[in-house]
Parts: structure tokens; C-alpha cells; sequence
């Protein structure tokens, strides 16, 4: 959830999309790209699952070399 907002919108699982979570929710790759303050090109980042990919092409784009 992007940062300040995790008591404004709704944390559900089911319901109609717009009522979940899923539409607000940022991925911790893309949240990592987006909140590093060194360089990160060439750099490895550690994931627990497969990129989506979206955040797989953000990782290319941001010179991460390795996952």
C-alpha cells in the first residue's frame, strides 16, 4: 500500500475490485525501485516468488542485473 494510505482504502481479499486491496497495492519490487536513494544498476535484488511482469520489466529498466 503506497505509504500513508493503508488506513484509507480497504484491505479486502473478495468483493467488487474496487473494494479490495488489489488496485492500491504496490509491489515490493516496484517499491523498491521506487524508494531506493543509491544507484541500484547492476545491483541483485531477493524476492520470495517470481517478478510479476510488470515489476520484471521495471527491474530491467531500473539496471538490476540479478534476481
Amino acid at each position: 500500500m503506497p505509504e500513508g494510505l493503508d488506513q484509507a482504502f480497504p484491505w479486502e481479499r473478495d468483493g467488487e475490485w474496487l473494494d479490495t486491496k488489489y488496485p492500491y497495492v504496490v509491489h515490493a519490487e516496484l517499491n523498491t525501485i521506487s524508494n531506493s536513494t543509491e544507484d541500484i544498476n547492476g545491483c541483485s535484488i531477493y524476492v520470495t516468488l517470481f517478478p510479476c511482469c510488470e515489476c520484471a520489466k521495471a527491474l530491467v529498466q531500473s539496471g538490476v542485473k540479478k534476481v
